[in-house]
């Protein structure tokens, strides 16, 4: 692991606890961008933080998968911070051209267009007296509070849980992660049900099944239009752990 101002990305150069190179069946690498204070750490090694969330996705040789994440902030409109993962079979060193090629663009874009049509759905200057979806039924919020959605595999056994909750110093924040396959299109298919939405908004019925579900077509959309137009990547994501079979590749390990 190293880390690095976006200040020095231009003229980035691998440090040399970095360069050992080790034989698997699969390369990982994890960007993880501070858009607050601007600097970028970058992790190799199969077995990082996002390396544990699911145990049956089968990554065969001449695969890629990437898993992003970001935090934006709709006051500030602008992301506080995300992260990028990319899983690859695609050749030697696969981790670090991705590095290579996708640490400058994501240090240079903390405003990403998607949430401008997402803000308009979630997010108000001023709210009094809100009404959020619970039990399938509109009710006020107590005061000082706002709507709250929440759709992880991990919790509340898969199924969206809406609330109302306390309101954040932070203001109005959404929170997602998509798994995406770049190479498979039927392996991409599959990782959706990895996909994460948490979000806190300020609009009357924000958090609604109607309102939620555009919002994740508006962040599929993107993240397919992505895969579509990158000759390198997909999009977002949290804790992924895959079984990888097949493919022999040399990592670059930091």
């Amino acid at each position: 692991m190293f880390s690095t101002s976006f200040d020095q990305l231009s003229l980035l150069v691998l440090p040399q606890q970095c360069q050992t190179r080790v034989q698997n069946s699969v390369c990982h690498i994890e960007l993880n961008v501070d858009f607050e204070t601007r600097r970028v750490s970058v992790i190799f090694d199969y077995h990082g933080d996002h390396a544990d969330m699911s145990t049956d996705i089968d990554l065969k040789s001449d695969m890629e998968m990437e898993v992003r994440e970001a935090s934006f902030n709709f006051q500030r409109k602008k992301l506080s911070k995300a992260t990028w993962i990319n899983f690859c079979t695609t050749g030697d060193e696969c981790d670090k051209r991705y590095m290579d090629s996708q640490i400058l663009h994501i240090a240079k874009n903390d405003k990403w267009p998607i949430f401008d049509n997402i803000s308009s759905l979630i997010y108000s200057s001023s709210s009094e007296n809100l009404q959020c979806h619970l039990d399938d039924t509109l009710r006020v919020c107590p005061n000082e509070q706002v709507c709250g959605y929440t759709l992880s595999p991990q919790l509340n056994n898969g199924k969206p849980d809406y609330t109302c909750q306390p309101k954040s110093a932070d203001g109005q924040m959404i929170f997602f992660q998509t798994h995406r396959s770049k190479t498979t299109p039927s392996l991409s298919s599959d990782l959706k049900k990895y996909d994460i939405l948490n979000y806190t908004c300020n609009v009357d019925n924000c958090n609604s099944p109607a309102i939620s579900t555009e919002i994740r077509r508006i962040l599929n959309f993107e993240v397919e239009v992505f895969i579509i137009n990158s000759s390198h990547s997909i999009l977002f994501g949290e804790k992924a752990f895959l079984l990888l079979f097949y493919a022999s590749i040399f990592v670059v390990i930091a």
